[in-house]
């Protein structure tokens, strides 16, 4: 008898404390403010507010150039060519050695630090880049 009255409560206060997250993350999100753990590449972090995120000047042009590039017609294989001989890090990379990721899985630190292209153009397509960070969609079935 206490046990499943005892799981009535978990479960109760599980719901109730899911419910006021929630609240308060839609409340974050209507005042505009950041609540992903990384900015997409191109944004970092604003130092004084990180509810905030500022252009980051030098992935801001790479972005620029990459959309520029893609407007004249280059394809996502010829952009990732240009890049890399131009030395530009991958967006990983690129956060590891700016300090905005801490590197704590072998896997990352060993991956080679050029940029790949597998014919698709999913960067470019990324809602992030336009400002909408998805934050507060859902994807998943609701049972």
């Amino acid at each position: 008898l206490i046990i499943p009255f005892k799981n009535l409560i978990n479960e109760a206060y599980c719901r109730d404390s899911s419910i006021k997250i929630r609240s308060q993350l839609e409340i974050k999100r209507k005042r505009g403010d950041f609540i992903g753990s990384f900015a997409v590449y191109g944004y970092r972090k604003d130092p004084d507010d990180r509810h905030r995120l500022v252009a980051d000047s030098f992935a801001a042009d790479v972005v620029r150039d990459i959309f520029r590039w893609k407007l004249e017609g280059v394809s996502a294989a010829d952009i990732a060519d240009r890049l890399n001989r131009d030395g530009i890090l991958p967006p990983m990379e690129y956060k590891k050695r700016q300090g905005m990721i801490k590197v704590c899985n072998a896997f990352l630190r060993e991956r080679a630090s050029c940029l790949e292209c597998n014919g698709n153009t999913a960067y470019i397509e990324k809602p992030g880049l336009y400002g909408d960070t998805g934050a507060g969609e859902e994807h998943y079935a609701k049972l």
